[in-house]
């Protein structure tokens, strides 16, 4: 359920999202120009408020796991002196290496992460972290597509499932590990083999798309 809801929430432009992927975000008034130094630590009433003062509230178990995650970034950005207002891509990259390596890059991670960035209205991080969500979908689906079109060998030999790239890769690396795969596919699989499958990737792709932005005007 969680990962259904965190797919529906980023599957607009980051335009878009900001204007209609979350709740309206709580005019808290908290960002003051020209300060040196933010040192204010996580509101944990307001972002519980901002999740709870919605149409369709957050349960209280996801609350309690996205405050812990929010929490434990903000820990993490104190060996760069940064908070969780001036936290940006550099930092976000950072850390989801991290989480990467203590297996907790899930999408209620990330959740997290997006909607305390919009939240305080810190777009540097809510985008940073959207970013690192863009397709993360379409390898996993790759995977299935080869296995029924080419079948189990061939795929194993293209994209085995031990070499599908982790939730949370950032976008530069995933963008080597898409160049791999795809020279594996013009060596292994026909011109033909190629281009069903990745018709076929793409018509997912498509509907998971239209499917995401229906779910994120019923959920308003």
């Amino acid at each position: 359920m969680i990962k259904r809801q965190m797919i529906e929430e980023h599957s607009q432009s980051p335009s878009e999202r900001l204007n209609s992927c979350f709740h309206p975000a709580l005019d808290i008034g908290r960002k003051t120009r020209g300060a040196k130094l933010d040192v204010r630590k996580m509101d944990k009433e307001g972002y519980r408020k901002y999740l709870t003062d919605r149409e369709q509230p957050i349960p209280e178990d996801e609350i309690i796991e996205t405050t812990r995650m929010v929490e434990k970034f903000e820990e993490y950005l104190k060996q760069f002196g940064k908070t969780l207002d001036t936290a940006a891509a550099p930092e976000v990259r950072k850390f989801t290496k991290s989480l990467i390596g203590e297996g907790r890059n899930t999408y209620t991670s990330y959740v997290a992460l997006t909607r305390y960035g919009y939240f305080i209205k810190n777009m540097n991080l809510f985008l940073a972290v959207l970013e690192l969500l863009d397709g993360a979908e379409v390898m996993n689906v790759l995977h299935e597509r080869l296995g029924e079109h080419v079948g189990e060998a061939k795929r194993d030999k293209t994209l085995p499932e031990h070499e599908l790239p982790p939730l949370g890769l950032p976008s530069s690396e995933k963008v080597n590990v898409t160049r791999q795969v795809l020279k594996k596919m013009n060596r292994v699989l026909t011109p033909d083999e190629c281009k069903k499958v990745l018709v076929d990737v793409a018509r997912t792709a498509s509907g998971f798309q239209e499917g995401k932005t229906r779910g994120i005007s019923e959920s308003r």
